[in-house]
């Protein structure tokens, strides 16, 4: 991702793709092409999509929300969870 914080992976003859956060080498999504095998990767420059292309058919853009900032994140999370986390949960989510 242009911040360096999530990384994009596909092996040949793959369906799959994999989203990778770069600190922690932990596997945070899959995400498939529309057809056929993967054969193109990419983020947006802001690094809020991912693209996955197949070799049969258009590239699925996917929402990318986890790959920016940690205040991009917690934005996210404020959407979703409509309450504050607890110390446990910061812990465990948001400490490198």
């Amino acid at each position: 991702s242009p911040n360096g914080q999530c990384l994009l992976t596909a092996t040949s003859r793959s369906m799959t793709a994999e989203l990778w956060q770069t600190s922690t080498g932990r596997r945070l999504a899959g995400l498939v092409g529309t057809n056929g095998e993967i054969r193109t990767l990419s983020f947006s420059p802001d690094g809020s999509r991912a693209m996955v292309g197949s070799i049969f058919a258009p590239a699925r853009v996917y929402e990318c929300e986890v790959c920016g900032s940690v205040e991009d994140l917690l934005a996210v999370a404020n959407r979703h969870v409509p309450r504050g986390l607890t110390r446990e949960e910061r812990e465990k989510h948001l400490s490198p």
